[in-house]
């Protein structure tokens, strides 16, 4: 994490002069532009007797009447 990486002396010179840490290794984009990656999990009840999502990806005909049944309904 940036934090860590600015506690061992590597970020912004400037910061870590400010915060009292020697600069050991001088890199200013450490904490800069940091976004959190959001993370969805989802599940889904599917019928026992149609395609799974594996035979959906690897076949093209069943990736299209999926797609039609889901279309119509």
């Amino acid at each position: 994490s940036p934090q860590l990486l600015e506690v061992f002396a590597t970020g912004s010179k400037d910061r870590l002069t400010r915060l009292g840490i020697g600069c050991v290794i001088e890199n200013p984009s450490v904490g800069e532009n940091l976004q959190d990656h959001g993370f969805v999990m989802q599940s889904f009840e599917v019928n026992e007797h149609g395609p799974g999502a594996d035979q959906i990806q690897r076949d093209r005909e069943v990736f299209k009447a999926a797609l039609a049944e889901y279309q119509a309904s």
